[in-house]
This record gives C-alpha cells, sequence and structure tokens, in this order.
C-alpha cells in the first residue's frame, strides 16, 4: 500500500466552546480531541507522517505535547502558526492548497481515500 501523509488542523482556539484552552486539549472521554485523532492514525499504517497544525506559542506547545504523548504511529512534524493562517477571511480553497504545498514535499502524489478505504 502506498505511503501518505496526513494534516491535522488543530490550531483551534476552543473559544466558542468556552473551555478556557485550545480546542485540541479539551478533554472528551477522558482524553484530549488531539489524542483521539492521533489513535486514528496510529490505526491507519499508510499514515508514515503526520502533519499537525498548531497555535503560536505556549498553547500550541501543549497541543504538541499532548499528541506526541498520544502517539500516531508515524513521524509527527509540528507546524506553529495555524491560528493565523485560519484567521484570515476568507481562505479559499486556492489560499488552502497554497499554504499546504509548502508543507508537503514537490515531488509528493495528492492522495484522496474513500472512507471505506481508511478503516
Amino acid at each position: 500500500m502506498p505511503s501518505a501523509a496526513a494534516v491535522l488542523l488543530a490550531a483551534g482556539s476552543g473559544r466558542r466552546l468556552a473551555a478556557g484552552r485550545p480546542k485540541a486539549l479539551v478533554p472528551v472521554g477522558g482524553r484530549p480531541l488531539v489524542a483521539w485523532s492521533c489513535a486514528l492514525f496510529a490505526a491507519l499504517p499508510q499514515f508514515e507522517e503526520l502533519v499537525l497544525v498548531v497555535p503560536d506559542g505556549a498553547a500550541g506547545d501543549e497541543v504538541a505535547e499532548a499528541a506526541r504523548a498520544a502517539g500516531s504511529g508515524a513521524r509527527l512534524a509540528v507546524v506553529p502558526g495555524g491560528s493565523a493562517i485560519v484567521s484570515r477571511e476568507p481562505l479559499s480553497a486556492h489560499a488552502f492548497r497554497a499554504e499546504l504545498a509548502s508543507l508537503v514535499p514537490a515531488d509528493a502524489d495528492p492522495v484522496l481515500y474513500p472512507v471505506e478505504g481508511l478503516a
């Protein structure tokens, strides 16, 4: 099976949840949301790299640490500044592709899996 990288957007502030912490760190079922996502990637061996987009500063460090603690079964690349990316109004699909292209090697083939193919 070909290998792939996944991008996990984990820079949400949690403001609408009134959580007082980044959304990725909000506990659900006894562990942070980011840990649940990492567990999913750990179960999918085709993903060899997980690109984790986090907020700038200490909040991003906390999210990255929670992701590392959870384990993803993949190499983890942490990209700070996600809050700056999502705060632009509006972020068009073209702009998103440009941001993503800066994170992915130029020779990487884009791959879209049907949901059924991931389980």
